[in-house]
């Protein structure tokens, strides 16, 4: 049975998707969803390196990192 409240957005999707797709159009990867699928596993290992990070924080430094050796650095 659908829900008829609001729609909650949980923390930190927005910002992920907004970085996701900005780094789509950079790149412009042949496959997205393998382009994403990386994505999301190295986003995840640089989390585990970087605990404390907030997701504003953790994607911006990753994108700054991930610059120095990739060609879809969107900082």
């Amino acid at each position: 049975m659908p829900s008829h409240g609001k729609l909650v957005v949980p923390d930190g999707l927005k910002t992920l998707l907004e970085a996701l797709g900005r780094a789509v159009v950079q790149e412009q990867p042949d496959n997205v969803h393998n382009f994403a699928s990386t994505y999301f596993v190295d986003l995840l290992q640089f989390r585990e390196a970087n605990p404390t990070l907030d997701v504003n924080e953790l994607v911006k430094l990753f994108h700054i990192t991930r610059g120095k050796d990739s060609q879809w650095c969107i900082i």
